[in-house]
Protein backbone atom coordinates (compact mmCIF):
# COMPACT_ATOMS: atom_id res chain seq x y z
CA UNK A 1 0.00 0.00 0.00
CA UNK A 2 1.56 3.08 -1.10
CA UNK A 3 1.35 6.59 1.25
CA UNK A 4 2.50 9.69 0.52
CA UNK A 5 5.04 11.59 1.53
CA UNK A 6 4.43 14.87 3.84
CA UNK A 7 5.55 16.91 1.34
CA UNK A 8 2.65 15.65 -1.29
CA UNK A 9 -0.16 15.41 1.48
CA UNK A 10 -0.35 19.39 1.45
CA UNK A 11 -0.85 19.44 -2.54
CA UNK A 12 -3.18 17.03 -2.56
CA UNK A 13 -5.43 18.04 -0.07
CA UNK A 14 -5.67 21.77 -1.49
CA UNK A 15 -5.68 20.21 -5.51
CA UNK A 16 -9.03 18.70 -4.54
CA UNK A 17 -11.20 21.60 -3.79
CA UNK A 18 -9.85 23.37 -6.44
CA UNK A 19 -10.38 21.15 -8.79
CA UNK A 20 -14.18 20.73 -8.12
CA UNK A 21 -14.34 24.85 -7.00
CA UNK A 22 -13.22 25.54 -10.54
CA UNK A 23 -14.97 22.65 -12.14
CA UNK A 24 -18.15 24.14 -10.58
CA UNK A 25 -17.74 27.59 -11.50
CA UNK A 26 -17.08 26.73 -15.14
CA UNK A 27 -20.45 24.59 -14.76
CA UNK A 28 -22.44 27.49 -13.83
CA UNK A 29 -20.31 29.77 -16.03
CA UNK A 30 -19.09 31.84 -13.01
CA UNK A 31 -16.17 34.75 -14.42
CA UNK A 32 -12.71 32.71 -13.71
CA UNK A 33 -11.72 35.86 -11.89
CA UNK A 34 -14.08 35.66 -9.13
CA UNK A 35 -13.39 31.76 -8.24
CA UNK A 36 -9.67 32.53 -8.33
CA UNK A 37 -9.99 35.72 -5.20
CA UNK A 38 -12.60 33.57 -3.71
CA UNK A 39 -10.44 30.17 -3.66
CA UNK A 40 -7.58 32.40 -2.16
CA UNK A 41 -9.42 34.06 0.15
CA UNK A 42 -10.65 30.59 1.71
CA UNK A 43 -7.11 29.43 1.48
CA UNK A 44 -5.09 32.01 2.00
CA UNK A 45 -6.81 34.96 3.55
CA UNK A 46 -7.61 38.60 2.94
CA UNK A 47 -3.75 39.89 2.85
CA UNK A 48 -3.02 37.53 -0.22
CA UNK A 49 -6.67 38.31 -1.93
CA UNK A 50 -5.31 42.08 -1.57
CA UNK A 51 -2.05 41.33 -2.80
CA UNK A 52 -3.25 39.24 -5.66
CA UNK A 53 -6.07 41.69 -7.06
CA UNK A 54 -3.71 44.68 -6.78
CA UNK A 55 -1.18 42.32 -8.75
CA UNK A 56 -3.66 41.17 -11.54
CA UNK A 57 -5.54 45.17 -11.86
CA UNK A 58 -8.78 43.73 -10.63
CA UNK A 59 -9.28 46.40 -8.27
CA UNK A 60 -13.32 45.92 -8.25
CA UNK A 61 -12.50 42.39 -6.41
CA UNK A 62 -10.23 43.54 -3.77
CA UNK A 63 -13.14 44.12 -1.51
CA UNK A 64 -15.41 41.60 -2.29
CA UNK A 65 -12.38 39.31 -1.90
CA UNK A 66 -11.16 40.67 1.88
CA UNK A 67 -14.81 41.02 2.94
CA UNK A 68 -15.43 36.98 1.70
CA UNK A 69 -11.62 36.01 3.84
CA UNK A 70 -12.94 38.42 6.65
CA UNK A 71 -16.06 36.08 6.56
CA UNK A 72 -14.27 33.08 6.67
CA UNK A 73 -11.84 34.12 10.09
CA UNK A 74 -15.24 34.89 11.95
CA UNK A 75 -17.18 31.63 10.71
CA UNK A 76 -14.40 29.24 10.97
CA UNK A 77 -13.68 30.71 14.88
CA UNK A 78 -16.90 29.92 15.86
CA UNK A 79 -17.34 26.97 14.17
CA UNK A 80 -13.82 25.54 15.33
CA UNK A 81 -15.15 26.24 18.81
CA UNK A 82 -17.85 24.83 18.45
CA UNK A 83 -16.82 21.55 17.17
CA UNK A 84 -14.03 21.49 20.15
CA UNK A 85 -17.50 22.11 22.61
CA UNK A 86 -18.71 19.20 21.03
CA UNK A 87 -15.33 16.87 21.13
CA UNK A 88 -15.20 17.75 25.27
CA UNK A 89 -19.06 16.81 25.33
CA UNK A 90 -18.34 13.35 23.43
CA UNK A 91 -15.02 12.48 24.59
CA UNK A 92 -15.41 13.94 28.09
Amino acid sequence: QRTLPATEMPMTAMRLPWREGFGGGRLFRIDIRVLTMASVATKAGPPTVLALANIKGWKELALPGVAAGLLGYAVGNYAGFAVAYLMKGLLG
